[in-house]
């Protein structure tokens, strides 16, 4: 049947007007190596298929227009926790890290609004150490929430390398991370990776990087929320050349549903690279695209 599928283009009339040409389908069968009667058995159980699957999709189309917009968002959000299921059970403790966790509490590497970065040792391997400013059982939460989410995508090659968590068995409560050289924005700022190359056609391998991993989170039904240049942190690989990874999702939302990382309209992000309505509260994948573009 894919082999069928994957020519049936070639004839003009599709596959029911092929199923109605002995020659051609008897030309296609020896093609593909089976009997004739095989061929027009498997055509009408795909006709019945493709029938189905349009009695469906009528079906829902017809539900959504005589459902409410807030029952249909309602619907959108059951349908994504059930595919997200599993992922949003992750356990933390399988995060925690088993060994001994070194951090120089005086090489501050980072800042944001609600955490700082330090430079820390791990398994004798250089480590970045994202800690809260605020160390309240409500900031806690919301950095474990913040791992929850960095861990569904930790492996994809653009996100920045989620190691571990040092949780409440030390009290200290971290996010370990992999080292970078510098942010974006450092190198073009402040010169902080004086090798890296930032010609037009550097800088535009290092966007095509951002947006390749803006475009896999975003089909995961996510919206980052605080696209900017240190936010996009830049790793010299073993090839000689440079990876840019995105960071930071602690405000990330789920596009399906408002209340994932907060039920209010408050503004998250930072303004410069905030669209106009983000500024009002309310953000799509679109307000993704419009911090990257100012970040262009």
């Amino acid at each position: 049947v894919n082999e069928l599928c994957a020519k049936f283009e070639r004839h003009e009339g599709g596959l029911q007007a092929l199923s109605r040409e002995e020659g051609k389908l008897a030309e296609l069968a020896a093609e593909i190596g089976c009997e004739v009667s095989v061929l027009r058995s498997e055509l009408q159980d795909e006709f019945a298929r493709m029938a189905a699957w349009r009695s469906t999709v009528d079906t829902a189309l017809v539900a959504q227009r005589e459902t409410s917009g807030e029952q249909f968002e309602y619907l959108k959000s059951a349908l994504h926790d059930l595919q997200t299921k599993h992922s949003q059970q992750t356990d933390l403790t399988v995060l925690q890290l088993p060994g001994q966790l070194h951090v120089n509490w005086t090489d501050k590497i980072g800042e944001g609004a609600f955490s700082n970065v330090y430079r820390g040792t791990y398994m004798n391997r250089p480590v970045a150490v994202k800690q809260p400013k605020n160390l309240s059982v409500e900031a806690v939460d919301e950095l474990c929430k913040e791992v929850l989410m960095h861990a569904k995508f930790s492996n994809n090659l653009g996100v920045v390398r989620l190691i571990g968590v040092d949780l409440p068995r030390t009290g200290q409560n971290s996010i370990v991370l992999e080292l970078a050289q510098a942010s974006l924005h450092d190198a073009l700022h402040h010169g902080a990776m004086p090798d890296l190359d930032l010609s037009p056609s550097g800088k535009l391998g290092l966007l095509v990087q951002v947006a390749s991993t803006m475009e896999y989170i975003s089909a995961l039904g996510l919206i980052h929320r605080d696209i900017k240049s240190s936010n996009v942190l830049i790793f010299a690989n073993s090839a000689g050349s440079v990876d840019a990874k995105l960071c930071d999702f602690g405000i990330m939302k789920n596009v399906y549903s408002a209340s994932t990382f907060d039920a209010t309209l408050t503004p998250k992000g930072t303004p410069p690279y905030m669209s106009p309505e983000a500024v009002n509260g309310d953000y799509s994948t679109a307000s993704d695209v419009y911090a990257f573009a100012v970040m262009v």
